[in-house]
């Protein structure tokens, strides 16, 4: 599954297109990741550490899920993981739901539809493999994020997460 679109960004990059990301990737994909989270470091605190190991942990995650990345002029500018309802760290969301983790955007290409993008390649592949649930978690101070998943029709649930942590999920399909 790849997905293509042209956004506006600045002049070199016209065309982002969505895909699973290469093992070859997985290192830029990491920094990536610490990068487009580093805006919120002060926020996390003490964990702000715990928070980059497992942000620069893709290997592990590919390992139960599928790295999804968007490249503009084959360089990785964003990424999300989707775990096909085998995530590790799935707590309390039902066996069949599908999983949408750390999704990130390189800072100088926010506000272009990347992370929309990477979204909905998620979204196709969790309908692919017939989950009747796309799940997140997010958090209260990720605001721009929230917004895109409120207008992509994702709903927030409360018996999942417990502030600052918010859960949301969108169904696919009726059941």
């Amino acid at each position: 599954m790849s997905r293509t679109t042209n956004t506006p960004a600045r002049p070199s990059a016209t065309e982002i297109t969505i895909d699973e990301a290469r093992p070859q990737e997985y290192e830029t994909i990491a920094r990536l990741s610490v990068q487009a989270y580093r805006e919120f470091e002060s926020l996390w605190g003490d964990r702000w550490p715990l928070v980059v190991e497992r942000l620069e942990a893709v290997e592990a995650r590919a390992g139960g899920g599928v790295i999804m990345v968007a490249r503009t002029e084959g360089i990785p500018v964003g990424t999300a993981t989707l775990h096909p309802g085998s995530d590790p760290q799935r707590n309390r969301w039902p066996d069949n739901w599908a999983v949408l983790r750390k999704v990130a955007v390189a800072p100088d290409l926010r506000g272009r539809g990347i992370g929309r993008l990477l979204v909905e390649g998620c979204i196709d592949r969790a309908m692919s493999l017939e989950s009747p649930t796309l799940a997140l978690r997010t958090m209260e101070f990720m605001r721009t994020a929230r917004s895109m998943y409120e207008r992509m029709g994702f709903a927030y649930l409360d018996d999942f997460a417990e502030p600052p942590v918010l859960a949301m999920a969108k169904h696919l399909r009726p059941g």
